[in-house]
């Protein structure tokens, strides 16, 4: 895990060189994420599935490639996961390293669009409900995927020549837990039990400097 978020950060770093002036701006906020889970893993089986509250903690560069057009890598901590509606409420979260390639353009000065790829790695898995604690980190002990590749768009708004605030939809593409087992009749069963990561993301911008 440590090896794989150094590699991260070092391919953050290297995105910067071969365009212009570079802008730093550190992001913060909140977001409301699910996932779709295979209906015969969920007791009972009228449990369903509702967004859960995570915050994003992390880093923006941007490079501008003319005045219409640019180009913002960004490596940041997300809490994705999901929320079930049985009695005890119980919460899955899957704390993630991103690490997104954002094309943009410039609709105005103050508003912009964006869209473009994200990788993410998976670190610690909880989950906890109403009644106890969190648990130990258990995505050791089951099948999860340890990447995630997805994509994001969203629009960017300046709140002033320092600070914005972002609104963007995230959608995942790989499986996070898959189950490969042998069941108490001898079958080998295959079976995708938690499907693509969602997010709806709030966050707020506030630029440190521009570098070169």
């Amino acid at each position: 895990m440590k090896k794989v978020v150094i590699l991260m950060l070092l391919s953050f770093l290297a995105i910067q060189t071969g365009f212009g002036q570079t802008l730093f701006s550190i992001k913060a906020g909140a977001n409301l994420a699910t996932t779709t889970i295979n209906k015969d893993y969920i007791i009972p089986a009228n449990t369903k599935t509702e967004p859960k509250l995570g915050y994003i903690l992390g880093l923006i560069t941007q490079r501008n490639l003319n005045e219409k057009f640019y180009v913002r890598p960004e490596l940041f901590l997300s809490v994705k996961g999901y929320k079930l509606n049985d009695a005890p409420r119980t919460t899955g979260s899957f704390y993630y390293v991103n690490l997104p390639v954002l094309f943009g353009y410039n609709l105005s000065p103050k508003v912009s669009f964006y869209l473009g790829p994200q990788v993410g790695v998976l670190g610690p898995v909880y989950f906890n409900d109403k009644n106890s604690k969190r648990s130990r980190n258990v995505k050791k002990a089951n099948g999860y995927n340890t990447f995630d590749a997805g994509a994001g768009a969203g629009i960017n708004y300046k709140l002033s020549a320092k600070a914005s605030v972002d609104f963007r939809y995230n959608q995942g593409f790989t499986n996070v837990l898959f189950l490969n087992y042998i069941d108490h009749t001898g079958r080998q069963i295959e079976a995708d039990v938690i499907k693509n990561n969602r997010t709806l993301d709030v966050s707020f911008n506030y630029f440190l400097w521009a570098g070169r």
